[in-house]
């Protein structure tokens, strides 16, 4: 039950975040209690991996920090659990009724302020996305690069010293990227 009650407050923390940065509103009683049976009845963390769990804590931390990974996800990690998350409480906002008002609503301007608008947003979707790449970019790598490392590890190891088996497996990597770079070259010449 304690494990139970820690999962709700964790998604009462990033149904409140998300809510905040996708319409700058707190959710409803309502809301959150569909965002917690969809997570209840879905697999939606099923796959995650450790890169995903970081982005999710990161993006519950404010909404800042939510645009930030939102911003980097959408570009370079399409299918995280992140992307699932807002996909799913941004149906759930867009079907209830003291929501859906603020996804539905038309702009009253015209068309120059909708392009103006647009630009706008164009250009500080660019700075949040150039922001995010330096900020995420290496974290992605890092955990790409270890998880492959260990998934090596894990195939090559059979009870022997884990540790050799690690420098082993960095060096089969190095190896093969050297051979790789040094293969492209001599196709090249």
């Amino acid at each position: 039950m304690g494990k139970n009650r820690v999962h709700i407050h964790q998604l009462n923390d990033e149904g409140n975040v998300f809510c905040q940065y996708l319409i700058n509103q707190k959710p409803n009683s309502y809301v959150l209690e569909k965002y917690h049976e969809a997570h209840r009845v879905s697999d939606i963390n099923l796959d995650s991996s450790h890169f995903d769990k970081l982005l999710v804590n990161i993006a519950k931390m404010n909404p800042f920090f939510t645009k930030l990974v939102d911003a980097y996800a959408c570009v370079f990690f399409k299918r995280s659990v992140l992307r699932k998350k807002m996909i799913l409480l941004l149906a759930i906002l867009e079907s209830c009724a003291p929501t859906h008002r603020y996804l539905d609503l038309a702009d009253p301007f015209g068309k120059r302020m909708l392009y103006i608008r647009l630009l706008l947003r164009g250009l500080f979707f660019m700075l949040t996305l150039l922001l995010s790449t330096i900020l995420l970019m290496p974290l992605h790598l890092m955990f790409t690069l270890v998880g492959k490392l260990l998934k090596d590890l894990s195939r090559k190891s059979s009870g022997r010293d884990t540790t050799k088996d690690f420098r082993l497996a960095i060096f089969d990597w190095r190896f093969s990227n050297f051979n790789r770079k040094s293969s492209i070259k001599n196709r090249k010449s």
